[in-house]
């Protein structure tokens, strides 16, 4: 009975999905709700074209690159490249991206170059601005944190699969030189820590809406939405058990 709730979960997540997907074919856009840590970007991006400072990002290190089961927090954070790079193409402000693993680093260069492509200014692209040091990651924290302080960067924006105690390092090393920290994790143990050195914070999912937001991607921004009907139904199926448990009933065909 368990693997039947399991299949009939999966088919809902799937046929939602599909569902939203097809309907973005009729002109329909999927809505989420503000996201605050999203509108910050041009914020941080302002601040740092008005100081004639850099605006710094990277996605993390984490322990796991594009190979792992954490590439979408990796893949989130390089949609908001594209749109840091962008608007940093359009204002001329200084970019600066590290990378926490060697794979990433053709990608991010790409990213860049496109967005400066889609400004009008492909000269802005320079390949010293995707920065690289080691997979090492006690390395790459130490030497990002360096490299924010070194070139005096007046935002920086770590979105991706960031680990508490590199996020503290680099993050830490941003706020002693008054630099604006945007940040973002999945990771509840994550978050406890980080947030306390961030402006904005993008929680969870938030990343992966932010990230479908910028790219302009409408079936991935629909995919996002489709994951809250998921949600609502594990919280009926939550309740129903509360419900059952209190009765007496048997909720053993729940098991999974």
């Amino acid at each position: 009975m368990e693997h039947l709730v399991s299949l009939i979960l999966l088919a809902f997540a799937w046929i939602t999905g599909y569902w939203l997907m097809k309907r973005t074919e009729t002109g329909y856009v999927p809505t989420v709700r503000y996201i605050p840590a999203f509108d910050a970007l041009d914020e941080a991006i302002g601040r740092a074209t008005e100081m004639g400072r850099p605006v710094h990002w990277t996605s993390g290190h984490g322990g796991a690159g594009l190979y792992s089961d954490k590439a979408g927090d990796h893949m989130a954070g390089l949609s908001m490249l594209s749109y840091i790079a962008l608007k940093c193409a359009e204002r001329g402000t200084k970019l600066i991206a590290t990378c926490g693993f060697s794979e990433m680093i053709p990608i991010a260069e790409d990213v860049i170059y496109q967005s400066a492509l889609a400004a009008g200014k492909p000269e802005f692209f320079q390949k010293e601005m995707v920065r690289f040091n080691t997979d090492n990651w006690h390395t790459y924290a130490l030497y990002t944190m360096t490299t924010v302080i070194e070139e005096n960067c007046a935002s920086n924006i770590m979105v991706g699969n960031l680990s508490s105690t590199e996020g503290m390092i680099i993050g830490t090393g941003a706020v002693m030189i008054d630099c604006m920290n945007i940040t973002g994790s999945r990771s509840p143990g994550r978050m406890a820590q980080i947030i306390s050195i961030s402006d904005y914070f993008l929680i969870g999912e938030e990343m992966s809406a932010a990230g479908a937001i910028v790219s302009g991607d409408i079936d991935s921004l629909a995919s996002v939405v489709s994951s809250d009907y998921s949600k609502v139904l594990y919280c009926g199926l939550i309740a129903l058990v509360i419900l059952m448990a209190s009765m007496g009933l048997d909720t053993s065909w729940l098991a999974m």
